[in-house]
């Protein structure tokens, strides 16, 4: 039993690192950005969930209406303002840039949150389905990539590697906000957590 329970954990554990590595490479892909910051992100949402529930006793379901939305914004506001301005330099800058905003942010959540482990017991539990003595816990199920949000349409797909390639020239070739469409992947990917 405690073989298909550790095998059913990496399976769960897999699927959250294979929406890590999606958001990674479409920002990666799309943008032409190498976003190293995407990880500590992910921390600072998952700390932003455990703050808000051990301060305001609020469920972590509740959590994530706050966070994704106030990532979703940093996402914007990071790639607004500082990674727009180096997307046509070479990868090398967007990887240092990003590499140096990742260092800062690593010793800022060490530094507030301390490097002690921390554990969420939630009474009631959110959920859990047990299948022949085989638990996986009911928030794991819903899990999919947000390659399917930032990309969930033909249309949008095809404005995002259009306004990929063309970059700056996409006002004279069609109707598509090229800045605002290239602001999309990353935006989505912060929000992710």
């Amino acid at each position: 039993m405690h073989v298909a329970q550790i095998l059913i954990n990496a399976l769960v554990l897999g699927c959250l690192y294979t929406c890590i590595a999606i958001g990674s490479s479409l920002v990666w892909g799309v943008l032409n950005v190498i976003n190293l910051i995407h990880g500590s992100f992910i921390v600072l949402g998952a700390y932003l969930a455990f703050g808000l529930h051990y301060s305001l006793h609020l469920s972590p379901w509740y959590a994530v209406v706050v966070a994704a939305p106030l990532f979703f914004m940093l996402g914007y506001l990071l790639q607004w303002l500082l990674l727009n301005r180096v997307t046509t330099a070479p990868v090398l800058v967007t990887l240092t840039l990003t590499f140096g905003l990742d260092l800062i942010l690593n010793n800022a959540i060490i530094y507030y949150f301390k490097a002690d482990y921390r554990k969420l017991t939630l009474a009631p539990p959110l959920g859990s389905v047990s299948i022949l003595g085989v638990v996986v816990a009911a928030s794991s199920m819903p899990a999919r990539s947000h390659q399917n949000l930032a990309a969930s349409s033909a249309r949008r797909r095809w404005a995002l590697s259009r306004a990929a390639r063309i970059g700056s020239a996409g006002p004279v070739v069609g109707p598509i906000g090229t800045k605002r469409t290239l602001l999309m992947p990353m935006k989505r990917s912060a929000s992710r957590k």
